[in-house]
């Protein structure tokens, strides 16, 4: 019998339902582990709650923010993030 070929009685029709009900539970099964250690990976990266949803949701709300932000924006914020990374910079340098 080919793997596409349904059996004609019914008897083995119910033992091919049988074992592939068991297959799926088995495969639900098997992924809802892997979705929990999915889950708990994004938590302990990113903290409590966060999805790759939510965090595909906030890096297209940054692009399109990104986006609409004048050339001279930009530079002014890359300023300012170059600023408080010296500020960082010349603090843990004091605390060694």
């Amino acid at each position: 019998m080919n793997e596409t070929d349904l059996p004609t009685d019914v008897e083995s029709c119910h033992a091919l339902i049988r074992r592939l009900r068991d297959e799926l539970q088995e495969t639900k099964s098997k992924l809802s582990v892997y979705v929990e250690n999915e889950r708990r990976e994004y938590e302990a990266r990113y903290g409590k709650g966060v999805t790759p949803q939510s965090l595909l949701a906030f890096g297209e709300m940054i692009a399109s923010m990104d986006r609409s932000r004048s050339e001279e924006d930009r530079r002014v914020i890359e300023a300012e993030l170059a600023a408080e990374d010296a500020m960082r910079r010349r603090s843990r340098r004091g605390r060694k």
